[in-house]
């Protein structure tokens, strides 16, 4: 990889064994691996710790406790909107054997591996900061017209700084769902074990939340940074943990409790190679309720261990997600930006200066505001958009929202529409009726 993609942040996910579901009772030939994990088998990662189980109705669930506690699986949790149940597998196990034998319990519907989130970069170099997203947006003639004012938008990160001055006064309460956290299991080689995390709230410990919340809506207040939408208020939803790492079960339960909390607009700056059926559930819980997802394409394109990001990621994939690419200052696609038929729209995903942790993270990180890249990046400006729309037309739905987006973008890269840029950069001044 060369020593600028060293800066890129990488949203690189793996999934493990995943078997079949169905409303009727799954065959032992259902319970083979998922088509699309199959697709994805190359991937490089070891089986999940943790593990999704979805009841049969009416299961008594007796037999299937005893089952579990025999084998030591662990209940560490449950959406109980999506029918989901979460359990941690114990340490040394065949994983994939007791999926099989968690699976072949007649209570149990399917059973899926949950799905590992993995997020790391590099801050960029910061005599390189700037804000060029702004102006390429055409951010500040949008906010004659709409700064976003009463729309909520959830962030669902590693959390969110609750004390920084560009965005403690656009802050609601959020909520922190990483009570686990995985690390090296040094009793077993090439495996991982879960420990346990004490709840802090939704604090960041990270920094990348703190990042793609202040794109979205750092106060419009002399101070730092502008975000796209300064008057909309920030839900910091924590589902990633100080590791840069968390679960597809997770990030379903933030999208939920986001949407059941006011919500109007998800952010989902990180993707699942091969699908997570929380995370799709969810999605469409959210759209149901007439709230706008926006998705990272993910920026793999130039890392051929991952297949150059060619297989779609998830929920950018999903039917109804607003899937955002990234572009650069020159509006040229992002070289690690990954393509697909189901892109949407681009935005401005390289050296982006934001917010960042006024106190020490776990990663090193310039205090207050850096520039990061990626298009976790560029998701947020889509996201912050998003936000102006519908402070301008609350009644939009999520469809018309993205065909909105969709129809006003500058066309940048090939002509047309293109698996690269999409149907084009975000403009918002357009997207808002502005000439």
């Amino acid at each position: 990889m060369k020593p600028q993609f060293l800066s890129n942040l990488l949203l690189a996910v793996v999934m493990a064994f995943t078997t079949g579901c169905g409303a009727t009772a799954p065959s032992m030939s259902d319970r083979s691996v998922g088509r699309h994990q199959a697709q994805q088998s190359s991937l490089k990662g070891a089986a999940s710790p943790r593990a999704v189980i979805e009841f049969r109705t009416g299961a008594g669930g007796r037999g299937l406790s005893e089952l579990m506690a025999k084998h030591g699986v662990r209940s560490v949790g449950s959406i109980p909107e999506l029918g989901i149940n979460v359990v941690s597998l114990p340490k040394g196990a065949d994983r994939s054997g007791l999926l099989k034998t968690l699976a072949a319990h007649p209570d149990v519907a399917s059973v899926e591996a949950d799905a590992r989130v993995r997020a790391t970069y590099m801050p960029s170099d910061p005599q390189h900061r700037s804000q060029y997203g702004n102006s390429a947006l055409r951010l500040p003639q949008a906010w004659d017209v709409a700064r976003g004012k009463g729309v909520v938008v959830a962030v669902i990160d590693t959390g969110v700084d609750l004390g920084h001055p560009d965005l403690r006064e656009n802050l609601v309460s959020g909520i922190s769902f990483v009570n686990q956290v995985e690390v090296e299991d040094w009793e077993n080689p090439g495996q991982t074990a879960m420990e346990a995390f004490p709840n802090k709230g939704p604090m960041d410990d990270h920094g990348h939340g703190t990042h793609v919340a202040g794109t979205i809506g750092a106060a419009l207040n002399g101070v730092g940074v502008v975000g796209a939408a300064p008057n909309a208020k920030i839900m910091p939803v924590k589902v990633l943990s100080y590791t840069r790492s968390g679960f597809g079960s997770d990030v379903a339960a933030g999208i939920v409790w986001a949407v059941e909390h006011g919500a109007k607009v998800v952010n989902l700056s990180l993707g699942v190679y091969g699908g997570s059926k929380p995370v799709e559930r969810a999605v469409r819980y959210a759209l149901a309720k007439g709230v706008v997802v926006v998705a990272a394409m993910g920026n793999d394109r130039e890392d051929s261990s991952l297949e150059y990001g060619i297989h779609p990621s998830y929920p950018a994939a999903l039917p109804g997600v607003i899937a955002v690419g990234a572009t650069d200052d020159r509006d040229q696609v992002a070289s690690f930006s990954n393509a697909g038929k189901w892109i949407s729209v681009s935005a401005p995903g390289v050296d982006i200066l934001s917010t960042t942790p006024t106190y020490e993270v776990s990663d090193p990180l310039p205090s207050e505001y850096g520039s990061m890249s990626g298009t976790s990046m560029s998701t947020p400006y889509v996201s912050g958009v998003a936000a102006l729309l519908l402070s301008l037309y609350p009644q939009m739905t999520p469809a018309q929202v993205k065909a909105r987006l969709e129809s006003t973008a500058d066309d940048v890269g090939v002509a047309g529409f293109d698996s690269f840029t999409g149907y084009g950069r975000i403009n918002a001044a357009r997207a808002l009726g502005l000439k």
